[in-house]
């Protein structure tokens, strides 16, 4: 877990200029501040599957989940 939350730590710092931390949305500045999630209840996600049907993340709870963030623009 120790191993984890450095790597975290680390890629928020040297990634810094690709998503300032000023343009994050106010939540995930938030989880920032208190530290790293893992291990924890995630945020809210909504979204729509590749059939077309919304989900939210929460319908997943207890059950392993991937979440592949991915645009066509």
């Amino acid at each position: 877990m120790q191993r984890a939350m450095a790597w975290f730590k680390n890629v928020a710092r040297d990634y810094d200029d690709v998503v300032p931390e000023e343009d994050l949305p106010p939540e995930v500045r938030a989880e920032l501040e208190r530290g790293t999630t893992l291990g924890k209840v995630a945020l809210e996600i909504t979204g729509v599957d590749i059939d077309g049907v919304p989900f939210k993340l929460s319908d997943y709870r207890g059950k392993v989940v991937v979440l592949d963030f991915w645009g066509d623009w």
